[in-house]
């Protein structure tokens, strides 16, 4: 389940396995990918899903299903699994389903199924539980996750009497148990490779794109990575120690929205670009990175649980913005925590000989909210301090 390459007309083809369909890729679609890494909106629609069912069954783990409520079991009366790699399953009531490219009837599960299953969902109502039956293996199972799956209830003539949409998070920690052993995932930096590393069991395909900086348009490759069928994750190692930003293109079923193309940063990034729109290419352990003094610093002993915790929330802004003993240019700022004789910093001295024994600071990630690009201060007229005129200010300004 991994891209080969393959001999396709064009010269640069590659073979991707899509959603376990052999697919060549020409040369002209690296260029629509490439689009893709720097066109205004982060997502497109490939294929849309216009069914409405709401997803009231739930996988209880890799195997087995329930189909919600006191549904019957009877004779004539079967449940069928439908998959589509694209989409484009039509099931509608009183109707044969339609568009679908794979189905399996599934029997009855067994009256007992394993403790910690039942533990799991034990906040469900009663309901008629399902089992996939053995014919259907560990790949197949996993393509399905990466489409379109509804479950159908039919009569004996194959007309469609319920249908329900499904509820996956225990299957796919089923299917990818193995995922919590990895330990890399994001970016890792070698002497002389660059290596990528994303969590996305559901996805079809993922690509690559790489920024020489957080403006700059995506470089000429849009490489491939490729999956691991035991963890779910996808992997890219380029030559070289890189340097730079990037974002991911993934192709995804999206319930209610179809076959998506999306643009993400990476979740796994360990710092952002302006806007948060590019994931950086860097590691925290270099040098330059590194504040004066940062290897040298001394560091307060690893404490041993979380006994004789006293925490201490603190806005970022708060402490020093009205600060008269920290410069100006450093109010509001975390530069201000520098200032050892400020105010401030003597308060959170006194408290921590008071007790005081961990200080909360907020917030300290990227807002995606708040633009950073020609941040601009509204210009706020003198006013009561229970006033108006300060929030009509700042709207006015988010607004323009």
């Amino acid at each position: 389940m991994t891209p080969l390459f393959c001999a396709c007309r064009h010269a640069a083809a590659a073979l991707l396995w899509l959603a376990g369909l052999g697919v060549c890729l020409p040369a002209w679609a690296d260029n629509a990918l490439r689009a893709a890494c720097d066109a205004p909106a982060h997502a497109s629609v490939l294929q849309g899903d216009a069914s409405t069912q709401a997803a009231a069954a739930v996988w209880l783990d890799a195997r087995h299903l329930q189909w919600p409520g006191a549904a019957a079991v009877g004779p004539g009366l079967v449940y069928r699994l439908l998959f589509a790699a694209a989409g484009g399953i039509s099931a509608g009531i009183g109707q044969p389903a339609v568009g679908f490219d794979a189905a399996v009837a599934l029997p009855a599960a067994p009256t007992s199924l394993p403790t910690a299953v039942l533990a799991r969902h034990r906040h469900l109502a009663a309901g008629v539980r399902l089992a996939v039956p053995p014919g259907v293996g560990l790949a197949q199972l996993q393509a399905w996750h990466r489409g379109q799956l509804l479950l159908v209830q039919e009569d004996a003539d194959g007309r469609v009497l319920q249908a329900s949409r499904l509820q996956v998070a225990a299957a796919l920690d089923d299917l990818y148990a193995r995922a919590a052993t990895l330990t890399s995932l994001g970016v890792s930096l070698g002497p002389r490779s660059t290596r990528f590393v994303l969590w996305a069991p559901t996805a079809q395909a993922v690509w690559l794109c790489r920024h020489a900086d957080d403006r700059a348009a995506a470089v000429a490759a849009v490489p491939a990575l490729r999956r691991n069928a035991g963890t779910g994750a996808w992997s890219l190692v380029i030559p070289g120690r890189l340097t730079g930003y990037y974002r991911y293109l993934v192709d995804v079923w999206v319930p209610g929205t179809g076959l998506v193309r999306q643009r993400v940063t990476d979740p796994y990034a360990i710092s952002l670009g302006t806007d948060s729109q590019h994931a950086w290419l860097g590691s925290l352990d270099d040098p330059a990175t590194q504040p004066t003094g940062w290897r040298t610093a001394r560091r307060p002993a690893p404490r041993q649980g979380t006994a004789g915790l006293s925490i201490y929330e603190l806005h970022v802004r708060d402490f020093s913005i009205s600060d008269a003993s920290v410069p100006p240019a450093q109010r509001g700022k975390y530069a201000a925590f520098s200032e050892a004789a400020s105010h401030g910093m003597r308060h959170l001295r006194a408290l921590a000989r008071a007790g005081l024994t961990d200080l909360h600071l907020l917030p300290v990630f990227d807002l995606a909210s708040v633009p950073e690009a020609g941040c601009s201060t509204p210009a706020i007229a003198q006013a009561a301090p229970d006033g108006l005129a300060q929030q009509a200010a700042v709207l006015a300004l988010a607004a323009a």
